[in-house]
């Protein structure tokens, strides 16, 4: 799924998309010649432009009701994480001699959108918004466990600025084993931050 099944799935739809064309082109020729070389063309683009079409729908849409129809491929390939979450995240500050200078918990938000080639995560608390730098799923070399790689920016929302300054940060989120529903992983923030999150999603979503 997603990147891990991205390359493939793509590589095989772009050669099966170049397939189409040619038997396209063929068909018009045998059964269309008729039409001028410019009307034969044209008839070739809208076509093509179809098919088109029809992939960007199967690649944002359509899968998601394949994997509704077929539950098992969110365990086989990957699961399908749309959706609003629930998030905590639990932080420590820590101090050059490595004790903990400060630590607490903070409520918020997320949206997962994912779709056959890419994964993106928006997190909005009371202090802070963050935007996806970048997502990797991926599937453990041994277990075969999928879970996100996540880098991030954090932005402070207003008025929060003085004590909540912008950073970088990065993730790994895994499912709990029971359920594909609850990501949890442990965090690291450029501005000497750790901690982990808790995100769980109430109910699937569209």
């Amino acid at each position: 799924m997603l990147q891990l099944v991205a390359l493939r799935a793509f590589a095989t739809v772009a050669i099966l998309f170049c397939l189409a064309v040619v038997v396209l082109i063929e068909v018009i020729q045998a059964y269309f010649v008729e039409l001028g070389l410019y009307q034969q063309i044209g008839l070739i683009l809208t076509a093509a432009t179809v098919l088109n079409i029809v992939l960007v729908a199967v690649f944002n849409y359509v899968w998601r009701f394949i994997w509704r129809c077929i539950p098992a491929l969110n365990n086989h390939l990957f699961p399908d994480w749309n959706g609003t979450w629930d998030v905590k995240i639990h932080w420590q500050r820590v101090g050059r001699n490595g004790t903990v200078e400060a630590e607490g918990t903070v409520q918020a938000e997320a949206e997962i959108k994912q779709n056959l080639l890419k994964v993106s995560i928006t997190l909005q608390s009371e202090k802070s918004r963050s935007e996806t730098l970048s997502v990797v799923p991926k599937k453990h070399p041994e277990s075969s466990r999928p879970e996100l790689h996540y880098l991030y920016r954090a932005e402070p929302t207003a008025g929060y600025q003085h004590d909540n300054p912008a950073h970088d940060g990065a993730a790994i989120l895994k499912p709990d084993l029971d359920s594909n529903d609850f990501l949890k992983g442990n965090y690291f923030t450029s501005r000497a931050t750790l901690g982990h999150y808790e995100m769980t999603r109430p109910r699937a979503t569209d």
